[in-house]
């Protein structure tokens, strides 16, 4: 693997790779071989290392990776609405667990391979916290408060 050297050298890069490295850790298990996850998050991290802009990197991360976990949302395009619940994007609202607005229009355009630019910080911190919602849901266990908080910090603050 190539030198990781911005990665080691930028703390956001590195903040963004220990939420990786939490998330990661929290869904994968010992012995674990699969060499199309460890091919993916290999060139992940390669990304992240040569990316000049980060503000999307760790939501497509976050979108992609739940290929590997088995609960990628089910996509269609044009829908109001996010039942996090099911995986489904729809046009009907179902509750507590279903969001909608700008996050998910966003999220729509990420999953669909469009770069989200242009798009707030607090817009970008929503989609955040509706996939992290996501993986909560389906991930039984998932516990990453602490780390969460500084990627919210670094990436998604408005106050600095």
């Amino acid at each position: 693997m190539k030198s990781l050297l911005h990665i080691q050298l930028d703390p956001i890069k590195s903040s963004i790779a220990f939420f990786w490295a939490d998330i990661i850790r929290q869904t994968t298990t010992d012995g674990q071989n699969d060499s199309a996850m460890f091919d993916f998050l290999g060139s992940k991290i390669v990304d992240l290392n040569q990316a000049e802009s980060v503000l999307n990197t760790n939501l497509i991360f976050l979108l992609e990776y739940t290929q590997f976990l088995g609960i990628e949302p089910q996509h269609a395009a044009n829908k109001r609405y996010f039942n996090l619940t099911e995986g489904v994007f729809t046009n009907e609202f179902y509750g507590a667990y279903t969001f909608g607005g700008d996050e998910i229009d966003a999220l729509q355009r990420m999953i669909c391979s469009e770069i989200a630019q242009n798009v707030p910080p607090i817009v970008r911190r929503k989609m955040l916290d509706v996939l992290v919602l996501y993986y909560t849901l389906h991930v039984p266990g998932l516990k990453i408060n602490h780390s969460l908080e500084i990627i919210r910090e670094i990436l998604y603050d408005t106050s600095h």
